[in-house]
């Protein structure tokens, strides 16, 4: 998860999420489910992910999704 800027609310949460292969699961449906139990403000975008780009150690690259929500238009 990572921040975008919004500017109604300064930043909000983007969540990048990697299904299990054959899921129906929907970024729409994911964020109905979490908007059940989360503030409204606090809401996050989501993105399904086939993958995350991985360094040679095996860890998530972090940068590289911070980046590529960066370029996504602002958050309302």
């Amino acid at each position: 998860m990572v921040a975008v800027d919004s500017p109604i609310r300064g930043e909000r949460p983007y969540a990048y999420v990697r299904t299990v292969d054959g899921s129906a699961l929907t970024a729409e449906a994911l964020r109905g489910w979490a908007s059940g139990s989360t503030a409204s403000d606090k809401l996050p975008l989501v993105e399904i992910v086939e993958a995350f780009p991985m360094t040679a150690t095996g860890k998530i690259r972090k940068t590289e999704p911070a980046a590529r929500a960066s370029r996504m238009p602002p958050a309302p």
